[in-house]
């Protein structure tokens, strides 16, 4: 019981830890208290990521350069990009994204049904609104209980507030660790996979442990 009990903590700093790793060390000032964030808005990709006024949307760049250019298991070499240490940040960061999922569904209230914590969105789909939103400082995750909704034609609406340290990963994944994996991807492999879903995973990852 008491190892059950500190479940979420050494999430909590395995989490930490893995995060620390993807950034290079690059230690963002958050405030969440000044990120804007639209609800209203419906348009496909729309995230507090990509609002404007924010000026997120290329906040990733500063972990580029730190990646490729550290002397330290940086992802590039003197003949071009380095892709055993490319291999190894996107197993890392498929190991902490699970952690994260995990870390987010003890740490998120009462606990959300799998089903819609896997379809969590984080930004708006062609067709779907997303579920993670900036509000007065905090995040939150709408999760959408659609169950009897072929019978009612309605929907139920949850809203889970995230601790405080729990939503400082999630900034930092979202506006720093993601966008930096798609970008690998693409250079790196020549794959456009722009997955709206919170947690997708990184076909890449399968490949290589095949």
């Amino acid at each position: 019981m008491q190892q059950f009990r500190a479940l979420s903590h050494t999430l909590l700093e395995s989490v930490t830890s893995s995060t620390r790793r993807l950034m290079y060390g690059l230690q963002p000032v958050i405030d969440l208290h000044t990120v804007q964030d639209k609800m209203s808005k419906v348009e496909k990709g729309y995230s507090f990521v990509t609002e404007p006024a924010n000026h997120l949307a290329d906040a990733f760049l500063a972990l580029s350069e730190r990646a490729c250019l550290s002397p330290v298991d940086g992802l590039m070499g003197k003949n071009g990009w380095d892709y055993q240490a490319t291999r190894r940040y996107m197993e890392l960061h498929e190991q902490m994204l699970v952690e994260l999922m995990a870390l987010i569904h003890l740490t998120g209230g009462q606990a959300s049904r799998a089903t819609e914590l896997m379809s969590l969105e984080h930004c708006n789909g062609t067709s779907t609104s997303r579920g993670v939103y900036v509000y007065d400082g905090s995040f939150f995750l709408v999760t959408r209980h659609v169950k009897a909704r072929t019978v009612t034609n309605n929907e139920f609406h949850v809203a889970r507030t995230l601790p405080k340290n729990v939503g400082h990963l999630l900034y930092q994944y979202l506006v720093y660790i993601r966008p930096f994996i798609y970008m690998l991807q693409r250079r790196c492999y020549h794959i456009d996979v722009d997955s709206t879903l919170l947690f997708s995973s990184n076909p890449l990852c399968c490949e290589f442990t095949s």
